[in-house]
């Protein structure tokens, strides 16, 4: 009779290191990940039908703010059912007949309590991101305003909102999930074999995870400009906003000079400060500065 898989979920904010985070792991021979299943990033949120997925909740800038995004614990005599229904929905794409399987989509964040209750047994990794290196970057992905609007950076702050929503409900649900790592991007970047050898640790793996898969430059376009932001320099700014789909033509053109106002008139004004100003006791509480990217402390639950 073969051994029951254990479960390990990681989760975390669009664009905060879930995905090579994920695969890093999934690359391990001790652990099988989701491959092939035709669903952006092979998430698992995309193939079952028990849970909403971000997207129905409002979008990788706006899915924690839903009255639905967070998950309590599932009703006991639902719980197997619940169970039954989800793995049967991955049960065909898993890499390998490993231990351990790794399913990775970022609202596993704020479901921590359900996914516990239906798997006791679980193991959850969370890793998180500077809020506004995290906003920057899912920022234009916000397809609720037309053509080159997001990119310009409206409705930034309700950006850092769901980010905010995330991390103070991970906060508090934290002291209640028995088997729990939080990692922070930052410290992933600057040594991934320290924090890869935790997650290796915390898996009980006897293998060290790779490395050498961890590309340590991701986010230095978004420091060069918060910086430049930080400074109110004149410019030119990074332009980190770019359309995800659009890099050539008339509509780069359009995005190209707009960018090339707005970043500078947003210097010029403060802007990125005042916000700074507006979340940093926020910041300080999940273990960030708004006005210190490098000021990155371990995470502490409530």
């Amino acid at each position: 009779m073969s051994e029951p898989h254990r479960m390990v979920f990681v989760g975390g904010a669009h664009r905060s290191g879930t995905t090579v985070l994920a695969k890093v792991m999934a690359a391990s021979s001790e652990i099988a990940g989701l491959v092939g299943t035709g669903v952006p990033e092979d998430e698992g949120q995309h193939l079952q039908t028990v849970l909403p997925i971000a997207m129905e909740l409002g979008g990788p800038t706006r899915w924690a703010l839903h009255p639905e995004a967070h998950e309590g614990p599932a009703p006991e005599p639902m719980r197997e059912d619940m169970r039954r229904s989800i793995e049967e929905a991955w049960e065909p794409y898993w890499s390998s007949d490993a231990a351990l399987r790794v399913e990775k989509s970022p609202p596993n964040v704020a479901r921590l309590p359900f996914l516990q209750s239906v798997w006791p047994d679980a193991r959850f990794i969370v890793i998180t991101r500077h809020p506004l290196i995290q906003a920057l970057a899912v920022h234009k992905w916000d397809r609720s305003l037309p053509m080159l609007l997001p990119t310009l950076g409206l409705r930034f702050e309700g950006t850092l909102d769901n980010w905010f929503a995330i991390h103070e409900g991970l906060a508090a649900d934290a002291p209640g999930i028995r088997n729990l790592l939080v990692l922070r991007y930052e410290h992933l970047m600057r040594d991934p074999e320290r924090e890869l050898g935790k997650v290796s640790e915390f898996l009980g793996l006897s293998e060290p995870l790779d490395a050498s898969m961890i590309d340590a430059a991701r986010s230095d376009a978004y420091r060069g400009f918060v910086e430049s932001q930080r400074t109110r320099r004149w410019g030119p700014h990074p332009p980190v906003m770019s359309p995800t789909r659009q890099r050539s033509g008339l509509k780069w053109s359009m995005y190209g000079s707009s960018w090339a106002v707005v970043s500078r008139v947003d210097s010029l004004t403060g802007r990125y400060s005042r916000i700074a100003d507006r979340y940093e006791d926020r910041a300080r509480a999940l273990g960030y500065s708004m006005h210190d990217l490098d000021d990155v402390r371990e995470f502490v639950g409530s």
